[in-house]
């Protein structure tokens, strides 16, 4: 099937592939969860920038990987609980593409598995469609995966699933878009910000302005509702940084988000990079990653007030980051070890309630 050329879509930098494989290894653990979870009744997957569904190479796009998700778990299909997938694409001509690839490819599906496209533009129709399908409500979850990689994602729409039961949101902004925006703001930034806070950036640095930015949307996604958000960028060789947010009121789907982006193996040229590292460090995920910016954040925490803290209070200082429990476990025996720390009691396994504490001779 033929898209457009030129396109960021059609270049498909190795960002793009990641980015999907971490949206997949999700959705793998999102449906299991949610579908026999006795609290939902109903679960609504908004892919609110569809896109055309395949590229010039052959890659499948987001709606499909969505679907094809769940049709591959026949045992979660037969509990029969209602699944609606909404596809939104304001681009007539990847419309079109998409529109006869979902016929093509999903003409036979079950009936409580039901899909909806509209061709639009996101801010003028999400909304809307979600409230006329009966996605809001008790006991029903939405994903909203919101790849708009500009400012094209209102907050009143963000705002009202974030007051939705067990919702969340998968947003992508491009560094390019984000640098246009700090140049020349206007009330489309304002929509996305839910105010003009952000404007703050026309004051910062150059060197600045992409992280202030990607900071204050993480900010912007809190003031929304969601308590949990987690922002990664993804460097790419070629020049590309897509910086993912998602958003969540649970941490079991926060840890689960994590975990997503810990088992994708990084595409070649692809590295990654975790916007509150204060070090900016750029790192590969890898089975043994690198602790330093890790080591430091834990170790600036016990300075703040040189008392002990608990192992439990430790790992919290951890969790808005991307790291996992099994990274700040690892982390404080490295800080144990070297001499940095110490702990009450002195030996033992590190349950919840050893306490830790910088060592005085550091403060």
């Amino acid at each position: 099937m033929p898209t457009k050329q030129g396109s960021v879509e059609a270049a498909r930098p190795h960002t793009f592939e990641a980015k999907h494989r971490i949206l997949r290894e999700y959705l793998r653990a999102w449906y299991p969860i949610l579908l026999r979870a006795p609290f939902t009744n109903r679960l609504t997957v908004l892919d609110a920038f569809a896109g055309p569904g395949v590229y010039p190479d052959g890659n499948l796009g987001s709606p499909v990987l969505l679907l094809e998700e769940l049709l591959a778990r026949p045992d979660l299909i037969a509990i029969g609980k209602p699944v609606h997938f909404i596809f939104i694409e304001n681009d007539r001509e990847d419309f079109a593409i998409l529109d006869g690839l979902l016929a093509e490819r999903f003409s036979a599906l079950p009936l409580h598995i039901t899909i909806e496209r509209k061709h639009g533009r996101c801010q003028d129709y999400a909304e809307s469609i979600l409230a006329q399908s009966g996605a809001f409500g008790r006991g029903r979850p939405i994903f909203a995966n919101l790849d708009a990689e500009g400012l094209d994602v209102p907050f009143p729409l963000v705002r009202r699933i974030a007051a939705n039961d067990a919702s969340e949101v998968f947003v992508t902004m491009l560094t390019m878009r984000l640098m246009q925006f700090a140049k020349n703001p206007n009330q489309k930034a304002d929509l996305q910000y839910g105010g003009p806070s952000w404007r703050g950036v026309l004051e910062m640095p150059s060197s600045e302005k992409v992280n202030y930015l990607v900071g204050a949307y993480r900010q912007t996604l809190r003031r929304a509702g969601f308590s949990g958000t987690l922002t990664f960028s993804m460097v790419e060789e070629r020049g590309y940084t897509l910086h993912l947010h998602f958003a969540t009121k649970g941490e079991r789907g926060f840890e689960r988000m994590k975990d997503a982006f810990w088992k994708v193996d990084p595409v070649q040229g692809v590295r990654y990079r975790d916007p509150k590292d204060p070090g900016q460090q750029t790192f590969q995920i890898q089975l043994e990653p690198d602790l330093s910016s890790l080591k430091e954040r834990i170790t600036e925490e016990l300075l703040a007030d040189g008392g002990w803290h608990t192992m439990e209070q430790v790992r919290k200082f951890v969790w808005p980051t991307l790291y996992k429990p099994v990274h700040a476990t690892s982390a404080i025996q490295q800080l144990l070890a070297q001499g940095r720390i110490e702990r009450r009691p002195r030996t033992g396994r590190l349950t919840t309630a050893v306490k830790l504490r910088l060592m005085p001779s550091l403060f």
